[in-house]
């Protein structure tokens, strides 16, 4: 598979047509849904088709010649990357796939799975609390690591950290102690994503969007486990019973403090994808050194035939 079936002046004209889409990026994250700049659209691999086996779900894979995953991996993140970088990412995610590459044969996701789960300051590894958590990434991560092909066992990672991944949230307002036990429990449901897509590499849509939450949840832990509790410095007279008004303050002195958490959140979460963005096109970038080490080794062989 070669990237823009190896034709520059067709990577040019696309470049120039994606860059005019992105221009339609507005602050409505609903109108940016409806936006693509290929003739296809995408067919989430968590739902039902609907288009009565005339689906592919390919998305645009076969059209610039690019493997599944890595154009629902863009997709992805196109839909959570902030209005001036949505509206050059196409440009830039086009550009920076070099033509004729394959990269299949450069493991470009797997390369972007594995930064993901396993980096070192920023992987889904980190955020593990329970030793369950810890066994249900690496079980991934070890299977990518090993390219592995073997179907139950991708199966059974994904049932582990689906299991790992179970979480008690019930909606409500969380302590520090509790958002940073859902921070693993949102790691370990994105790592069984990441093992789905063995089956279905249009996983890598959700594997990517879920990533971002366990930020999310870690950053408010970190923000609530910093800040005095003032529910619990409500005085209790000697009946037991607390003053309703002084109750009342506390707990709205409470909800600021959790507010402030929920924002400093939202930031967290958003940067963890401008970050793996960055990275995916580095990635695609240096995607080029397998098809050109191909084609001087092609060169080669055909000079001493």
């Amino acid at each position: 598979m070669q990237a823009f079936n190896n034709n520059r002046e067709a990577k040019l004209s696309l470049v120039d047509f994606a860059a005019s889409r992105g221009e339609l990026v507005s602050d409505s994250a609903q109108k940016r849904e409806t936006i693509f700049w290929s003739q296809h659209g995408w067919c989430p691999g968590s739902y039902v088709c609907q288009k009565e086996g005339k689906c592919k779900h390919r998305f645009y894979a076969d059209e610039i010649g690019v493997p599944v995953a890595v154009a629902y991996a863009e997709r992805s993140l196109f839909l959570q990357l902030p209005d001036g970088m949505a509206r050059r990412w196409w440009k830039d995610f086009l550009q920076a796939i070099p033509v004729g590459a394959d990269l299949d044969a450069a493991k470009v996701w797997k390369q972007l799975a594995l930064y993901v789960l396993a980096d070192k300051e920023n992987g889904l590894l980190n955020f593990a609390v329970t030793p369950e958590h810890i066994a249900a990434i690496r079980g991934v991560i070890a299977l990518y690591e090993q390219d592995c092909t073997d179907k139950e066992a991708w199966e059974i990672a994904t049932d582990d950290a689906i299991i790992a991944g179970s979480s008690r949230y019930n909606g409500g307002r969380m302590d520090g102690g509790e958002a940073n036990n859902q921070a693993g429990c949102e790691a370990c449901d994105a790592a069984h994503y990441f093992a789905r897509c063995f089956a279905d590499p249009r996983f890598a849509s959700e594997a990517l969007e879920r990533a971002g939450w366990c930020f999310r949840y870690k950053v408010y832990a970190q923000h609530m486990s910093s800040q005095p509790n003032p529910r619990a410095a409500v005085p209790v007279d000697k009946d037991g019973m607390v003053n309703v008004g002084a109750a009342l303050l506390a707990s709205g002195e409470w909800m600021e403090i959790s507010d402030a958490g929920d924002r400093l959140g939202e930031a967290a979460r958003r940067q963890h994808y401008e970050r793996v963005s960055k990275h995916f096109l580095q990635l695609l970038k240096d995607s080029n050194g397998v098809s050109g080490g191909r084609r001087i080794m092609r060169r080669l062989l055909a000079r001493f035939a």
